[in-house]
């Protein structure tokens, strides 16, 4: 009696081919599933990540630029330690010394440094009366008694720099931490029109910059032409023998350092500009535009 067929891989005896195949091709597939990467790092892994950390790097430094700018303008037009301008008396202590906002005079034989305040219509009366006694004839007429101009373009300037700050400093945050919560309009327009506020930083920055190199370069050939009528008065008084006379003497005159604030103000403002400009040229703001906020109803 012959055995009955059978339709399935018979167990009994020598295993067939296909069967010492199938736990090898097993063994395979999980030793190349193993070596694939994960697909989804770690949060340690994002983290750190070098990539995120130099672009965090690079979008700080238009803020920097901002900061450095802002405070170096702001110290040339408040500070007169490094003057824009500066008269000291030959073989005295009497001195005077003019800033932008303001001006501080030393009495002749005196040490006591008396200081204006600070104001846009800076006025400077008080400093050269203070040292009047030991100026001969009417050199003193030669130096600057009150500025209203400059300082006002300065200030502006300045204004103006902040100002771009504020434009910017929205869409740096949104770009560098997408998840920042902001009041709901200023978010609606800021996801609308990204764009809008780098063009309007980035002018408002080169307004600036373009006011305080032409106010600068303004304020020193006005120092220098002082300067200048100054040197010219002592000339002649000393030519008609009135130095000496009451107690005056002679004085010597420079152009100060307060004019490298001023240029050093002026690079940091430019290069501010110049980074605002590869922001646009990068497209920063559409990443802005890209974000999907769920909680914001637009």
């Amino acid at each position: 009696m012959s055995s009955p067929p059978q339709y399935g891989p018979s167990f009994a005896g020598k295993p067939s081919a296909d069967m010492l195949e199938l736990p090898q091709l097993s063994a395979a597939k999980e030793s190349f599933s193993s070596e694939l990467p994960s697909p989804v790092a770690s949060p340690r892994q994002r983290r750190w990540n070098p990539a995120r950390l130099e672009d965090a790097l690079w979008s700080a430094i238009p803020i920097i630029l901002y900061l450095a700018g802002i405070a170096i303008v702001a110290a040339a037009l408040f500070q007169t330690s490094l003057p824009c301008l500066s008269i000291q008396q030959v073989g005295g202590t009497g001195a005077i010394d003019f800033g932008i906002l303001g001006s501080c005079a030393i009495t002749p034989n005196s040490t006591v440094k008396m200081c204006t305040s600070s104001a846009i219509s800076a006025d400077f009366t008080p400093s050269l009366i203070a040292i009047s006694t030991g100026l001969p004839g009417f050199a003193v007429m030669n130096l600057p008694f009150r500025s209203v101009q400059s300082q006002t373009v300065f200030v502006v300037s300045l204004v103006l720099f902040i100002t771009s700050f504020l434009f910017y400093l929205p869409v740096w945050t949104l770009y560098n931490f997408p998840s920042t919560r902001l009041p709901r309009p200023i978010m609606r327009l800021l996801r609308f029109y990204p764009k809008w506020f780098y063009q309007i930083a980035s002018a408002l920055s080169f307004i600036a910059m373009c006011f305080i190199v032409s106010i600068g370069v303004g304020y020193k050939l006005l120092m220098l032409a002082y300067l200048n009528a100054f040197n010219q008065a002592l000339l002649e008084a000393y030519e008609a023998g009135l130095v000496g006379v009451g107690g005056t003497t002679l004085w010597d005159g420079a152009v100060g350092p307060g004019f490298d604030l001023v240029w050093a103000g002026c690079v940091f403002v430019g290069l501010t500009t110049v980074g605002i400009h590869i922001s646009l040229h990068q497209c920063d703001y559409e990443k802005i535009e890209r974000y999907e906020d769920d909680n914001l109803a637009y």
